[in-house]
Order: structure tokens, then C-alpha cells, then sequence
């Protein structure tokens, strides 16, 4: 099933507006598994033996079952795993050389993927970057301000109660495992309120404060579930969103929030810039952070008091060792900067 030169080339996705890092997507070798629902390709390497690879992943839509294929050393491997706990249960291994791998993949691919449906192309950088951009906003304005107070997230939706034709804004407050939302709107000048919780695959009203919405309020949510954009009750978080969505605008442009006084470094993989203080200092400066991948290793220039400064520091647990300083005054503000980057979270592909 592997797929000709003429394949589906999946765009790179550019940071999404809550500041997820773009990866770029590797055309696929393989053709998805069209009894499963969506399907991505990663860039994957076996370290040990060094085997780089382009891996497929078609998976259920909730994830609970996914199925590898790849190919390394001549050899087609086909593995299959099924959601086990907090793990992966893998249920057919075709070479029986992918049960260590299987698992990694699949975290991988749940981090970096980019996914599509099963028969569509991933969508363009372009439309991806408008799509999450569009994220940040409603379809239509709240009426009702979300219970910020007992709630994680909100939207809001248009909603007809056909019977007796009476259109509303509806604004839905949820918890973020959506286990229970809160409901309010307005209809023939009597604000309602309803509180559902979830009751297997139903509703359960638990609260209705006119008792005209217990038909309603499952058709509802299910209508704020299927459109699918949330924003944080948490107003902090809530304006934090739309400054990410306007960053992530700039780096779909090929911008960094400022312009880097330094290139990055060819032998790495994506770099970004960032303002940096040092406090006790008044050093002021623009960095420039160059940095693999999967982020295990960083190099960092800038520039203060005159001296420029070169640090690379390698990820070590939960934190990071330097192993390079050039002047030997870096070593405490590297670890501040490489965060600060990664809290910033956009990248730009460095050109080889």
C-alpha cells in the first residue's frame, strides 16, 4: 500500500491559538488504513540501530485503537495497539520488531501529528492557521456572560426551538472534561437557566429554573459539542488565547514577535527570538534560540555589554544541562531563556 511520489503532501500546521508548536508533516510512504477514521504521518527514528523512517498512523477517532506502518531496512512493518489503561496493548505485530517502538510512535504521533479524516488531505498550512485562529472567536456574541466562577470553558451557539419558533444565543459553560454544563438564554422575555450532567451516553437535567428547557438542554449541547469552540471561563487565560492566536497569525507570515540580531544555526532544526533582561544587570537583549526538533537540545546567542554570548544546553530530566558557555556567564539565564522561549512557542523552520 505504499504511496507513489504523486502522494498526499501534508502541510506544515503553523501554531495553533492556544500555542501548540508547529511540526512539519513528512509525505506519507504509506497509504492510511481506510477501516479507521483519521490518519497522519511523523518523521520517526529508531535510535539504537538509527533507523530513520516515515511513519503511518491511522487511528479510531477516539484514539482507543491505531494501526503503524512503516518501513526500515527493506523491511514493511505493520504493528496494530489498542488503548490498555494509561498505556498501549499492541494486538498484531507483523515483523515482531515494533512492540517497543509501537507505543512511542503513537505518543509521538498524538503530539505531532497532524491529523486528517480518512479519505482527506491534511488542510494547508494557510487554512489550518485561519482555521485555529478562528478558534479564538465565537460565531456569535454572547448574551449571557459564562459562570466564570464553577466552570472551566464557554461558547455560545444560535439555537431554534422549532415548535414555537423562538431563536436565542444560547452561552454554554462546561467543565473541561464536559462532564457537566451550564445552559443560559432567553426566550419569550424569560431568561432561562438549565445545569446538565453527564449520564452515561445521555443528559441528566439537574436543573431547570423555568422547567420549559429538559428537551432542549441535551439538543444544545450537543450543537456547542459538534461546533467545538471553547474559549477559557478564565479571563487571564481567555485574553492569553487571543494573544496567541495573533502571535501564531505573525508566525503563519514567517514573523517572529521581534527580529533576531543573530542567524540561528543551520545544524539545528527551528529557531525563534525573544526580548531577555537581565534583571540585576540592566542587561537588555534580543536572543536568538536555535533549537532540534523535539526541543532535547538548544543553542542560544545574544549579545550584552558588548561581548556576544554563546550557550548550548542539552534537556536533562526536568530541566537542562550546559554543556558549552563561551564566556562562562550564561549558565543560570540559559535554562530563564530556553522557558521563556517555549512559553512564547513560535518557531521558524531554519533553512538548510
Amino acid at each position: 500500500m505504499k504511496k507513489s511520489t504523486a502522494a498526499i503532501l501534508l502541510a506544515a500546521a503553523m501554531t495553533c491559538a492556544m500555542g501548540t508548536t508547529a511540526f512539519a508533516a513528512p509525505e506519507p510512504e504509506f497509504e492510511p488504513n481506510a477501516d479507521y477514521e483519521k490518519w497522519c504521518a511523523i518523521d520517526y527514528t529508531i535510535e539504537d540501530i538509527g533507523a530513520e523512517m516515515v511513519v503511518t498512523v491511522s487511528a479510531m477517532e477516539d484514539d482507543s485503537k491505531m494501526d503503524i506502518q512503516c518501513n526500515f531496512y527493506g523491511d514493511d512493518q505493520h504493528a496494530v495497539a489498542e488503548k490498555d489503561g494509561d498505556g498501549w496493548k499492541v494486538v498484531e505485530d507483523k515483523t515482531g520488531f515494533m512492540e517497543t517502538d509501537t507505543p512511542i510512535i503513537i505518543e509521538k504521533a498524538l503530539k505531532e501529528g497532524e491529523w486528517a479524516k480518512m479519505g482527506e488531505e491534511a488542510p494547508a498550512a494557510d487554512d489550518k492557521a485561519a482555521d485555529e485562529k478562528e478558534k479564538v472567536k465565537l460565531p456569535v456574541e454572547p448574551e449571557f456572560e459564562p459562570n466564570r466562577d464553577d466552570y472551566d470553558k464557554y461558547t455560545a451557539i444560535d439555537y431554534t426551538i422549532e415548535d414555537i419558533g423562538a431563536e436565542m444565543v444560547v452561552t454554554i459553560s462546561s467543565l473541561e472534561d464536559e462532564s457537566k454544563m451550564e445552559i443560559l438564554c432567553n426566550f419569550f422575555g424569560d431568561d432561562q437557566k438549565a445545569v446538565a450532567e453527564k449520564d452515561g451516553d445521555e443528559w441528566k437535567v439537574i436543573e431547570d429554573k423555568t422547567g420549559f428547557m429538559e428537551t432542549d438542554t441535551p439538543l444544545i449541547i450537543a450543537k456547542a459539542q459538534e461546533q467545538n469552540i471553547w474559549l477559557p471561563t478564565d479571563e487571564t487565560a481567555e485574553a492569553a488565547a487571543a494573544d496567541d492566536a495573533a502571535e501564531g497569525e505573525a508566525a503563519a507570515d514567517g514573523e517572529l514577535p521581534v527580529e533576531p540580531e543573530f542567524e540561528p544555526n543551520k545544524e539545528y532544526d527551528k529557531y525563534t527570538a525573544i526580548d531577555y533582561t537581565i534583571e540585576d544587570i540592566g542587561a537588555e537583549m534580543v536572543v536568538t534560540i536555535s533549537s532540534l526538533e523535539d526541543e532535547s537540545k538548544m543553542e542560544i546567542l545574544c549579545n550584552f555589554f558588548g561581548d556576544d554570548q554563546k550557550a548550548v544546553a542539552e534537556k536533562d530530566g526536568d530541566g537542562w544541562k550546559i554543556v558549552e558557555d563561551k564566556t562562562g556567564f550564561m549558565e543560570t539565564d540559559t535554562p530563564i531563556i530556553i522557558e521563556k522561549a517555549q512559553e512564547q512557542n513560535i518557531w521558524l523552520p531554519i533553512e538548510k
